[in-house]
């Protein structure tokens, strides 16, 4: 069975760390280009956001949560990642509760510690975020009026872009999938500045395979520090340092 399945986040260059919606895709640049293709076509409130961000002149950001999922992994993860951002404040516009609307779906036990010490935390956020769920729906966000303290803002963060995981926190989740840890991949923005299209991928591979080139050959680009835009439309910027 095969592991090219991504979990993502979308978030608006106005604002990176705060990711808006939680997906699953074999290829993170078409699944970007769709999503704006149907916020002209579509009414939802994921339409709407996603048009929203456009058009107030601002980039629409794809972040690699987690890769090499099989489909069914990565429908279950989907669910556990928006009831981890939901436990953490994060304002989704999720249409449902991911896995393709499985609304019966139980939680591992991982996730449940999880959402247990975000009540334990946090309380008030907690009880207020679970009447806004039961009054508006799920997928509706954290409740007016209470903002996000700086420690969730943190969570959010490193669950977001993984930017400051640890080596050992990296080796567990590659361990988890492969049952051999490996060393941390780098993280690099990758921007087509003719369409402005941007996202986040780990790895150089993942990058060439996004733009449709070969690892070698971009290898050899980030060699030379070339400042001319790769393939004349791609620069890219390594979020690692």
């Amino acid at each position: 069975m095969n592991a090219d399945y991504v979990i993502y986040g979308l978030s608006s260059s106005l604002n990176v760390d705060e990711i808006r919606y939680i997906g699953i895709t074999k290829k993170p640049a078409n699944r970007l280009s769709n999503h704006k293709y149907y916020s002209t076509k579509k009414t939802n409130k994921r339409a709407n956001w996603v048009k929203k961000v456009l058009q107030g002149g601002n980039q629409l950001i794809l972040t690699i949560l987690e890769d090499g999922l099989t489909t069914e992994d990565a429908k279950k993860k989907e669910i556990e990642y928006i009831l981890l951002f939901k436990s953490f404040g994060a304002n989704l516009v999720n249409l449902t509760s991911g896995g393709d609307g499985v609304n019966n779906y139980v939680p591992s036990s991982e996730t449940k510690q999880k959402q247990r010490e975000a009540k334990l935390k946090n309380p008030t956020r907690y009880w207020l975020g679970k009447k806004r769920g039961k009054i508006n729906g799920f997928g509706e966000g954290r409740p007016l009026g209470v903002p996000l303290t700086d420690e969730h803002k943190d969570k959010i963060r490193h669950k977001a872009l993984g930017r400051k995981m640890s080596q050992d926190a990296i080796d567990k989740i590659r361990k988890s999938k492969t049952g051999i840890p490996s060393k941390a991949r780098k993280n690099f923005k990758v921007t087509n500045v003719i369409t402005g299209e941007s996202y986040v991928l780990d790895g150089v591979g993942r990058v060439a395979e996004s733009i449709g080139t070969t690892k070698p050959s971009l290898s050899k680009y980030f060699t030379r520090k070339s400042t001319h835009p790769f393939l004349g439309k791609y620069i890219f910027e390594n979020l690692s340092k």
